[in-house]
């Protein structure tokens, strides 16, 4: 970390986004003192940006979260899914709902209209 947060302690760590985070990014305001870790993020979805074919190589292009989210790696806390979404239109959230989630989420806004113009997913 930076010179002006050494002597800080943090004893609550909140990181929003988290999957999206390579892991050393991550790690930096956890050892300085944490003893409660949130970690926000949707692992099923996007990863770390990762340019450099040799950091990918050597694992960086995994989060945290997503690694302490395998079944393997013995987690305190299960992942937990917020199944409800309220911000998509029904006809967008669809294909994430069924590919990500195995329509695990429910939508809370199925009053609005269809976007006209838009058949999206393609309908049968």
């Amino acid at each position: 970390g930076h010179e002006l947060l050494r002597g800080y302690n943090f004893p609550r760590v909140l990181i929003d986004e988290s999957t999206q985070s390579i892991e050393p990014s991550t790690l930096l305001p956890i050892i300085n003192g944490c003893s409660h870790l949130v970690l926000i993020g949707d692992h099923r979805q996007l990863p770390p940006t990762v340019i450099s074919d040799d950091a990918r190589r050597l694992g960086l292009d995994r989060s945290l979260f997503a690694r302490l989210a395998e079944p393997k790696a013995n987690a305190v806390v299960e992942p937990l899914l917020l199944n409800e979404q309220r911000r998509m239109h029904p006809s967008i959230a669809e294909f994430p709902n069924r590919h990500f989630y195995n329509g695990l989420v429910q939508d809370q806004v199925s009053s609005r209209p269809p976007i006209p113009g838009v058949q999206f997913p393609q309908q049968d």
